[in-house]
């Protein structure tokens, strides 16, 4: 069969075509470097080396995001030092400044150093790295802390750390909730701070000053409560009173609250902050937020009453009453009589008390009683609900009528009274015992300056605690590193030995296609010369 010479001609066209494209593609391996530069070379190899791309992406994305992790952590731990330096300093110099020898204008002269501690303390507090702050949670673009005129220093960050992203689904956290930082949620107590000094009423006469010692330990708000409650209700009951005491914090407003639970009739309390045998020594006092002011724990008449006769002249009450809402406005009225004795009185002044509480909807059960012996009458609550009590006999809408003078209170002014609640939020931290300290010195207050080495020592754990945390924090983000640059290199290889060519190979290969494109083209050259005239 003879064969045309064109069909030959294009079969030669088509073959060199061929072994031209297999020569090109040789040469562009050895020229990449690479044996896949097309999704046609290899399909299923180009998918898998995009997922490690984009695997090695990421661990880029997180390797930088630990080097900013190392940098934070590594300025916070150096923040944390220094104020441990600080602490230490501010030991030394109380160890010096409780010794008897000192006087008044060596003290004065170090409440100088104390407040240029604090100063230096609240700088640290606000440490930056690149203009966002370490220690303020997660609002990190405005300073972590601010100090008032009255050394008052106020955390303005939040309780949320910065955080940064160490895998999938895994983060660290890199910055600091400064106010767990700087304040504590516990307090030691020990000798220079458990003493409760107090005086139980049975009537108006007070009893014995009495003694509640707190046993020694670390404790949190609550516990510290119940300590309280558990030292005071054994000091009580030594004495033969044998009172029960509610003690509370309020998270809230942070604050102590301190009183009888109410059982017992006529029974309340004086705490003897300021004139208490312990008052200057070894009181808890300050720790729980009360001033060195004595309280007491009822309203009692001002002058002795012998005479119970209620008509429309003195028959009126009006008071106000705060359950924890607000003070509500009541009027109450006595029933109008010739009463036979004081118990009796005081009997028609608790059943008016209470039945205007419970009308008004808040239903508190007082407690009023006679003092057969004093002459005086106690108005109290029977129970722990009632938050405060003013009783306006100068200010209220009958004064003309007020029960105050049939009662024996002096009724040019009225009578306010709330449960023993700390007079300043609670406050357990450096800054509180640095602005403590420096009283203690300007004041001359020995007893103060050697109470606050124990303070100091609790703060210099507590900024241990957190110096640990931050190194093992520092380890975790090291040893995630290392797993990442072993990853990397791993991802590494795998991608080379999919993308990469066997260069000796791929010049081999091309040496070959090229050796071979030659033959062709001599042999198509030679071919396309003959002719049927050849062949006669």
């Amino acid at each position: 069969m003879r064969v045309a010479n064109k069909t030959i001609y294009d079969l030669i066209t088509f073959r060199l075509g061929n072994v031209t494209e297999e020569l090109q593609k040789a040469n562009e391996v050895v020229a990449t470097g690479k044996r896949i530069n097309s999704l046609s070379d290899d399909p299923v190899g180009l998918t898998q080396a995009l997922n490690i791309k984009s695997s090695l992406s990421n661990i880029d994305q997180l390797h930088r995001n630990i080097n900013v992790g190392k940098t934070w952590l590594t300025v916070t731990e150096s923040a944390l030092s220094q104020v441990q330096n600080l602490i230490s300093d501010t030991k030394v110099l109380c160890v010096q400044m409780a010794n008897a020898t000192m006087g008044a204008d060596e003290r004065r002269s170090a409440a100088e150093i104390v407040q240029n501690t604090l100063e230096e303390m609240v700088s640290l507090a606000n440490t930056d790295v690149g203009g966002r702050y370490v220690f303020a949670g997660s609002k990190t673009d405005a300073a972590a802390f601010s100090r008032g005129g009255d050394n008052t220093v106020t955390y303005n960050g939040d309780n949320n750390p910065f955080t940064v992203k160490m895998g999938r689904n895994s983060t660290v956290k890199i910055g600091q909730d400064g106010e767990d930082v700087f304040w504590e949620q516990s307090i030691t107590v020990d000798s220079s701070n458990n003493k409760i000094d107090f005086i139980e009423y049975l009537g108006a006469s007070p009893g014995s000053e009495l003694t509640a010692t707190i046993a020694s330990g670390t404790y949190t708000h609550d516990k510290l409560a119940a300590a309280i409650k558990s030292a005071m209700e054994s000091a009580s009951d030594a004495s033969g009173n044998n009172i029960d005491y509610e003690v509370t914090y309020d998270s809230t407003t942070k604050k102590f609250t301190i009183r009888d639970d109410g059982a017992t009739s006529g029974a309340h309390l004086k705490l003897l902050w300021d004139t208490g045998t312990n008052a200057d020594t070894s009181s808890i006092a300050p720790d729980i937020g009360f001033g060195a002011v004595d309280v007491r724990d009822a309203l009692i008449s001002d002058n002795t009453v012998t005479i119970f006769t209620i008509d429309g002249t003195n028959d009126t009450i009006d008071f106000k009453e705060d359950t924890g809402s607000g003070l509500t406005s009541l009027s109450a009225s006595i029933a109008n009589a010739d009463y036979a004795s004081g118990a009796a009185l005081a009997t028609a002044v608790e059943t008016a008390m209470d039945a205007e509480s419970i009308a008004n909807g808040n239903g508190i059960d007082y407690e009023v009683t006679y003092d057969a012996t004093n002459q005086k009458f106690i108005i109290e609550e029977d129970g722990t609900d009632l938050q405060q009590l003013q009783i306006l006999w100068n200010s209220g809408a009958a004064t003309t009528q007020a029960a105050a003078t049939a009662l024996g209170f002096d009724n040019a002014t009225d009578d306010i009274h709330a449960p023993p609640t700390s007079n300043n939020q609670v406050e357990w931290g450096i800054f509180k015992t640095l602005k403590d300290l420096e009283n203690y010195l300007e004041t001359n207050d020995a007893s103060g300056i050697a109470r606050s080495i124990g303070r100091l020592d609790t703060h210099f754990d507590h900024i241990s605690g957190k110096i640990s945390d931050i190194g093992s924090k520092m380890l975790r983000v090291e040893i995630k590193e290392n797993i990442f640059q072993e990853t990397y290199i791993t991802n590494t290889e795998r991608l080379s030995n999919i993308e990469d060519a066997d260069i000796a190979g791929a010049i081999i290969d091309l040496k070959a296609k090229e050796v071979a494109y030659q033959a062709a083209l001599a042999s198509s050259a030679r071919v396309m010369q003959l002719s049927l005239v050849d062949y006669l």
